[in-house]
């Protein structure tokens, strides 16, 4: 296989900065455990983004620094909204009354048929939220702008919503 002249610049580039977008990353706060992750999606977007690049060797960093902030932040963001719908799950503990059970049993069947009730675009993108991609993966696989994604992840959660109260409420 003959490698073309890109890929062996993006090589090149990878091996020579990768050290400097870990440093980079540290520096704006990505845990050291998620760290090679990051990376990874810094060069996607840089092997994404390559045409944009400045030819200029002394122009690399400062190209290289820029898109390792961004996804820095946007890593940062995913955690906070993360942790933020995390912590609104209320700590349940295990029901002791059958009664109990079965309501709790009911509440679960609504959600899973509302969620099954699901078409089209909205549950694919449900089901990949679902999956933990993130917004803009889900975007890039989609081939759709960010916004119309969580265009139908909020019109999908709605209608979950509204799905599993009104079976809750005719069982």
């Amino acid at each position: 296989m003959i490698r073309s002249d890109k890929h062996t610049e993006f090589e090149l580039l990878y091996r020579a900065y990768r050290r400097f977008v870990l440093h980079v990353l540290a520096r704006h706060g990505v845990a050291e455990a998620q760290r090679e992750d990051v990376a990874q999606e810094v060069f996607v977007v840089v092997h994404r983004r390559w045409q944009d690049r400045d030819p200029c060797p002394c122009r690399t960093r400062s190209w290289l620094y820029g898109i390792a902030r961004r996804v820095a932040a946007t890593h940062r963001r995913s955690l906070r909204r993360r942790e933020h719908y995390q912590s609104r799950i209320p700590e349940r503990t295990p029901p002791r009354d059958p009664e109990q059970i079965i309501d709790a049993l009911r509440d679960h069947l609504a959600m899973r048929a509302a969620i099954t009730g699901l078409e089209g675009d909205k549950r694919q993108v449900f089901e990949l939220v679902a999956n933990e991609h993130s917004g803009p993966e889900i975007a890039a696989t989609l081939g759709v702008p960010l916004n119309t994604v969580y265009s139908r992840l909020r019109l999908a959660r709605g209608q979950i919503v509204r799905e599993a109260r009104r079976l809750r409420q005719a069982a």
